[in-house]
């Protein structure tokens, strides 16, 4: 007998907290429902939206074209498509190639004035002639513009330098 007023007990109570969801999922906050409409039509909410599906269907579409090709989808990343949608719009987000350039030719000034200026230095201080002043400039200028652009590869390449661009040009 003490089963089956458990087992009562126990169904009783499941009706009863289907009851209550049930209730939770009818109720609706007006606050809320108008929150979601006004982001919902919030124009730059839109446009990521749109953004975000371009992404997944031209991604979509490369899988498909993987599919058709291959038989099967094929890659080296153990991501999966809607991550590395994630991905594409997070790099795509980041530093435009107009600041890229503008960071790059910085470099390249400052590495040239600091040249220069080494160079001018050590000439004056040498009171050497001004055809070993322009040598010795331009060498050093070269050697660490070498320098630069080795780093600025190597970087590049392992990520780094999307990285420090990022960290750089935040904002």
């Amino acid at each position: 007998m003490n089963d089956r007023s458990g087992a009562t007990e126990a169904a009783s109570r499941a009706e009863s907290e289907a009851i209550v969801s049930e209730a939770r999922l009818q109720a609706k906050d007006p606050e809320e429902d108008a929150l979601k409409d006004r982001i919902e039509n919030d124009d730059e909410f839109l446009i990521v939206r749109a953004t975000q599906s371009c992404i997944e269907a031209d991604l979509k579409e490369a899988i498909l074209a993987d599919k058709a090709h291959y038989g099967t989808y094929k890659t080296t990343s153990t991501m999966t498509p809607a991550r590395e949608a994630a991905m594409i719009n997070e790099s795509s987000s980041g530093i435009s190639e107009w600041r890229l350039a503008f960071a790059v030719t910085l470099a390249f000034a400052v590495t040239l004035a600091f040249t220069v200026t080494v160079a001018v230095a050590v000439a004056v201080a040498l009171a050497v002639t001004v055809t070993v002043t322009v040598t010795v400039t331009v060498t050093l200028a070269l050697a660490l513009a070498l320098a630069l652009c080795g780093l600025l590869g190597l970087a590049s390449r392992s990520g780094m330098f999307l990285q420090w661009s990022r960290f750089i040009f935040a904002g």
